[in-house]
C-alpha cells in the first residue's frame, strides 16, 4: 500500500472499504477483539460530553421507562446521558473491559461481547442504539438481524453512522462508507424505516446519517 499514490488509495478506500480495511490490517479486523482499554479512563473521567442534536433525539424518541440497549458504547456517552435524565433500565454490549467495569459501577447492566453477536435474549428491548458502530461491522446483516431479534415486537432502533466520510484510510477499522441510499438499502432488509436524514451536531466534527428503524410484525 505504501507505493500506491494517495489519490488512488483514497478512491480505493471510498469505493472498496471492506477490501481496503482487510488489506491494511493484514486480513484481520482490529475493532472486534476483547481488549482491556484502560486508556479510556482519561476520557471517561472528563465531564460527560453533550451532543445536543443526538441527545435531543434520544429524549424525543424514547421514554424514561424504556428498556434501552446500546451496542459498542465506547465511553458510554449516551447511556450516561440517559441515566442522568432518569432512565434506569439501561444495558450495554462492548468488547472493552474497562468500559464494562465503569458501567457496572454506575449500576448499568453491561455484557462483554463481540459484535455482530448480541448476548441478550429475544424481544427484550424497547430501543437499541448503535451509534458510530455499523461502519465497523463486516457482517452487518447478522448484526442488524441480532438487533431486530432483541427488540420487542414494537421496538425501535436508532442508527448513527458517518455521512459519506471516514473511510478506512482515515479510520483503519471502518469497513463501509454510507450515504443515504446505501444505508437505506442495508437496513430495509431487516426493518421498516421511519426516518432517515442527514444531520450535524454542534460538538461532532463529521456529518452524521441518522436512521430510525421499527421492528414491526
Amino acid at each position: 500500500m505504501s507505493l500506491i499514490p494517495w489519490r488512488i488509495k483514497a478512491q480505493l478506500a471510498y469505493h472498496f472499504p471492506l477490501v481496503y480495511s482487510y488489506a491494511i490490517n493484514l486480513g484481520s479486523h482490529p475493532y472486534n477483539v476483547i481488549r482491556e482499554g484502560e486508556g479510556i479512563g482519561a476520557h471517561w473521567d472528563l465531564p460527560n460530553p453533550i451532543w445536543p442534536a443526538v441527545h435531543s433525539l434520544l429524549l424525543e424518541l424514547s421514554n424514561s421507562t424504556d428498556a434501552v440497549l446500546d451496542v459498542g458504547v465506547g465511553t458510554a456517552t449516551m447511556l450516561r446521558f440517559l441515566r442522568e435524565n432518569g432512565y434506569s433500565d439501561l444495558h450495554a454490549v462492548d468488547a472493552t473491559r474497562y468500559t464494562l467495569r465503569r458501567l457496572w459501577e454506575l449500576g448499568i447492566d453491561a455484557r462483554e461481547g463481540l459484535l455482530p453477536d448480541i448476548p441478550y435474549e429475544d424481544n427484550r428491548f424497547d430501543l437499541v442504539i448503535a451509534s458510530q458502530i455499523l461502519e465497523h461491522i463486516p457482517r452487518r446483516d447478522k448484526f442488524l438481524s441480532n438487533i431486530r431479534r432483541v427488540l420487542k415486537p414494537d421496538g425501535r432502533a436508532m442508527i448513527f453512522v458517518p455521512d459519506r466520510c471516514l473511510t478506512p484510510l482515515d479510520e483503519p477499522s471502518h469497513v463501509a462508507v454510507y450515504d443515504r441510499y446505501k444505508l437505506a438499502r442495508v437496513v430495509r432488509k431487516h426493518f421498516t424505516v421511519e426516518r432517515l436524514e442527514s444531520m450535524k451536531d454542534t460538538n461532532h466534527d463529521t456529518p452524521i446519517l441518522f436512521a430510525l428503524l421499527k421492528k414491526g410484525i
